[in-house]
This record gives C-alpha cells, structure tokens and sequence, in this order.
C-alpha cells in the first residue's frame, strides 16, 4: 500500500511543471452586444517562452462579462395562474 501511495505522489510531482509565462493580447477589448448583434471575431494573439500543454499547443480561452447583480426568481402557479415567487439575489454575477 506504502508502495502505491509513493509511487502516486511521485508521478504527480513529475506531471507537476512549472508554468511558462504566456504573453497574450486581444484585437479588441470589448464587445457591445445589442439587440442588432450577429456575431463578432476576436483575434487572439502572443507568444510563450516554452511550449504550454504536453502537446505544445494547447491553450484555452476564457470569455465573461463585467460582474453585475442579478436576481433569479422561482415561478410558482397559483390558481392556474403563474405568479413570481421566492427568489434569490446574487451580489456579482459575469453578464
């Protein structure tokens, strides 16, 4: 048992790099989304000192929103009708 649990660590140290710095840059920083939208395309692009990922290429991109408030609201029937009832807000949510 003693035998696994070395060997499991061992492996994770050696799986554990550290990480090479990426230098990344978008095309444009922001991203109005109106009623009128169709789509946009950002072009990302930078560089890295050592290649990241075991194959050397991978990379994965994160997008969010500005944090805001937001209130989510439980619809409830009553009578058959529909009617707002209890909800929960939460403080910062990604638009």
């Amino acid at each position: 048992m003693r035998l696994v649990l070395m060997l499991l660590l061992w492996a994770s140290a050696a799986l554990a790099q550290p990480e090479a710095p990426l230098v990344a840059r978008l095309s444009q920083d922001r991203v109005e989304v109106s009623t009128t939208f169709d789509g946009a395309s950002i072009l990302v692009f930078g560089s890295t000192a050592q290649p990241i990922g075991p194959g050397g290429a991978e990379i994965l991109i994160v997008t969010t929103g500005p944090q805001q408030p937001f209130t989510v609201r439980r619809r409830v029937r009553v009578l058959g009708m529909w009617f707002n009832g209890p909800s929960a807000r939460f403080a910062a949510v990604p638009a």
